[in-house]
C-alpha cells in the first residue's frame, strides 16, 4: 500500500505534462519517422528547458523522444503534439493528451500545453500522475527511453 498527502489536490503539472504527452502520443508514432521541426514547434517561453532543436532540422522521432524525457525539450513536446495530433497539429495532440487522460481514469487533469508550461486552465493531481506514469512505464519503448543514459542530438547542415 502506497501512502498519500494530498492526493487529489490540484496543481500545476510543469514538465510532468510530458509522461501524459508520452502516454499518448508513444505509440502512435514510428521512432523511425524522420520530421521536419518548424518555427512554430520553437515558440516556448524564454529561458525554459530546450534541448536544441532547430528550425529546418531533420531528427528521427526517436531523437525527439529522448530530446524530450532526457532534457525536458519543450520544443521536443511541440514537435510530438504536432506529430501526433494528426491535421489540428498541436491543438489535436492536447485534444488526444486530455482523451488518454480520461481514458487513464485520471480525471483531475486538463492538458492545455503539451510541454507542461503553463496555460489557463491547465491541472493535475499527484494521483492522476501516479495512474499516466503507471501508463508510460507499461510501454517497453518508454521504459528504453528513460533507461537511456547519454545521447547526442545529430548536427545539422548549416
Amino acid at each position: 500500500m502506497l501512502g498519500g498527502c494530498g492526493p487529489h489536490e490540484y496543481g500545476t503539472p510543469a514538465s510532468t505534462q510530458k509522461l501524459l504527452l508520452a502516454a499518448t502520443m508513444l505509440a502512435k508514432l514510428d521512432p523511425k519517422q524522420l520530421v521536419t521541426v518548424t518555427r512554430d514547434d520553437l515558440k516556448i517561453a524564454r529561458g525554459s528547458s530546450a534541448v536544441g532543436l532547430l528550425v529546418g532540422g531533420r531528427y528521427t522521432v526517436e531523437t525527439v523522444w529522448l530530446g524530450l524525457l532526457l532534457n525536458s525539450g519543450n520544443e521536443a513536446a511541440n514537435v510530438l503534439a504536432r506529430l501526433g495530433g494528426g491535421p489540428e497539429g498541436v491543438a489535436g495532440g492536447v485534444r488526444a493528451m486530455n482523451e488518454e487522460a480520461r481514458r487513464l481514469g485520471a480525471r483531475q487533469t486538463h492538458a492545455v500545453t503539451p510541454s507542461g508550461l503553463d496555460g489557463k486552465g491547465q491541472f493535475t493531481s499527484a494521483y492522476d500522475l501516479a495512474l499516466i506514469a503507471r501508463a508510460c512505464f507499461a510501454d517497453p519503448l518508454f521504459r528504453r527511453y528513460t533507461r537511456t543514459e547519454r545521447t547526442q542530438i545529430p548536427a545539422q547542415p548549416a
